[in-house]
C-alpha cells in the first residue's frame, strides 16, 4: 500500500463535502449566468441625447411590449405595456436537497495523535484518534475484519431563523435605506427651488 494513499476517514468525508459545496457554487453561478441574460447595460447621454460611450450604472431589465385592447375607448384601440421579460417565467432555484456516496476502504488502523494515560476520559476533539484508511488498496484484503462498505448521505438543511435575520439585516445595512434616499431627493429639491 502507498503511503500517500493512507488517509483519515475524517479526510475523505471533508473532501466529499467540498466536493459537493463546488458544485453547489457551481450550479448557482450558471443559474446567475442565465438570469443576467434578461438584463442589459445601457449607455449614457449628452446633454444633446446623443448616446455616449460610458454605461449607466447599474443594469436595466430586458423588456417586451405586449399590446392589450383599450375597452374604455369608444374606437378600437390597443395600449402598449412594457413588461420585463424576467417577470414572464418561472424561475426555480436549484438546491443540492440530497447526496449519497458508497465506497470501500481497507481498514488499516487507528492514529493516536498523542497518547494520554486517561484516553477513557478524552475531552479534546482534536485528541480523539483519527481511523486511517486506504481507498485506493479496498479491492486487496476483502477478508473480515479488513474492509469496510462506507455509505455517507448528506443533507440539505435551512439556515436558522437568528441567522436568516442576521443576513437581511447585513443586506439592509449595506444597501442603504429608501427613506434617507427620498429624503436627501426632497432637500436637495427644495434648495433648488429656493
Amino acid at each position: 500500500m502507498a503511503n500517500s494513499a493512507t488517509k483519515s476517514l475524517s479526510d475523505i468525508i471533508v473532501s466529499i463535502a467540498k466536493a459537493v459545496a463546488q458544485a453547489q457554487s457551481d450550479v448557482e453561478e450558471s443559474q446567475l449566468s442565465h438570469i443576467f441574460t434578461f438584463f442589459k447595460k445601457k449607455f449614457k447621454k449628452d446633454a444633446q441625447g446623443n448616446l455616449t460611450d460610458e454605461f449607466l450604472p447599474g443594469i436595466f431589465p430586458r423588456r417586451l411590449k405586449i399590446g392589450i385592447p383599450d375597452s374604455d375607448s369608444k374606437f378600437l384601440r390597443t395600449k402598449y405595456y412594457s413588461v420585463p421579460y424576467i417577470n414572464l417565467l418561472p424561475i426555480t432555484p436549484i438546491h443540492i436537497e440530497t447526496i449519497k456516496t458508497e465506497f470501500d476502504v481497507s481498514l488499516i488502523g487507528l492514529d493516536n495523535l498523542q497518547e494520554d494515560e486517561n484516553s477513557e476520559n478524552m475531552k479534546d476533539f482534536d485528541a480523539l484518534p483519527s481511523l486511517k484508511v486506504d481507498v485506493v488498496g479496498s479491492s486487496f484484503g476483502k477478508e473480515k475484519g479488513l474492509s469496510a462498505h462506507i455509505c455517507l448521505t448528506m443533507s440539505k438543511h435551512d439556515l436558522p431563523e437568528g441567522t436568516s435575520r442576521m443576513i437581511n439585516e447585513l443586506i439592509n445595512h449595506c444597501q442603504g435605506y429608501q427613506e434617507d434616499l427620498i429624503l436627501k431627493k426632497e432637500e436637495q429639491e427644495n434648495v433648488e427651488n429656493s
